[in-house]
């Protein structure tokens, strides 16, 4: 006789009954999240929304359990500008979360930017986190975008670019600034600069990227210069007479991400 079929492997579902194909977990080899394929999910769970079961991490191929729980939630009140009116309303933010003024709102609109941050004490300060918070003051922008500071060599120029909902900025990935390739170096988000390649954080959180070029010529004070001139004559090219190098150029102060 011969032998029957395996079985298909069971495809996995959530607690809610729809179809999980993958997510970002914490992976112990990797010491960070990253894209997991969801291999069995466990029915039941333990309640209040959390998901157990096995995946494998795409990046290293390490097959251990997860457990998955919703991130915890605040309430927070939050008074909207535009233009000459102010709106009232309640916004959860994820518990524990830092936020400064300047950056975006966590997980909303990214055309808000918070413009003053009130404590429950009545203090009003330039960062807290949201459990701390009794009011933020935002207003929205037109057009949402992130400052850039693009380091060549010793020099930094800033410019701002423009992104759309939905954007991460990730540490060691490549970018377009100005129609030019560039990778972003360092990420200043949540009160720290995050230098680790891998380290990602939405759009809105965003307060700094630091960037670099990839392309010729290398990092450098300047572009490469114009084509050397030619000796007068060969006794000059021969010449052992020491000469003075080309000079160095004004001295500036480098700057670099500061934590």
């Amino acid at each position: 006789m011969e032998p029957e079929p395996e079985a298909p492997p069971e495809e996995p579902e959530s607690s809610s009954g729809r179809h999980i194909a993958s997510a970002q977990i914490y992976c112990d080899s990797c010491r960070r999240e990253t894209a997991h394929r969801i291999l069995r999910v466990v029915p039941g769970g333990t309640g209040g929304g959390t998901v157990r079961g096995v995946a494998r991490c795409k990046e290293c191929r390490l097959t251990h359990p997860f457990e998955s729980a919703p991130e915890a939630t605040v309430d927070v009140r939050v008074v909207i500008s535009e233009y000459d009116r102010s709106s009232r309303s309640i916004m959860q933010f994820p518990r524990h979360r830092r936020v400064l003024v300047g950056s975006g709102l966590p997980l909303q609109d990214p055309t808000l930017r918070i413009r003053r941050i009130d404590l429950f004490s009545g203090q009003r300060v330039s960062d807290a986190r949201t459990e701390e918070i009794a009011t933020l003051w935002v207003t929205r922008e037109s057009v949402p975008s992130v400052k850039v500071s693009i380091v060549i060599g010793r020099l930094t120029r800033t410019t701002r670019l423009p992104y759309t909902a939905g954007t991460r900025y990730e540490v060691g990935t490549s970018i377009v600034v100005e129609n030019r390739p560039l990778w972003i170096a360092a990420v200043r988000a949540r009160g720290h600069t995050w230098r680790m390649p891998g380290d990602v954080f939405p759009a809105e959180e965003v307060e700094r990227l630091y960037v670099r070029r990839t392309e010729m010529p290398p990092a450098g004070s300047r572009d490469w210069s114009s084509d050397r001139d030619t000796p007068r004559d060969d006794a000059s090219d021969r010449s052992i007479v020491a000469r003075s190098r080309s000079s160095p150029g004004r001295r500036t102060a480098r700057t670099v991400p500061r934590d």
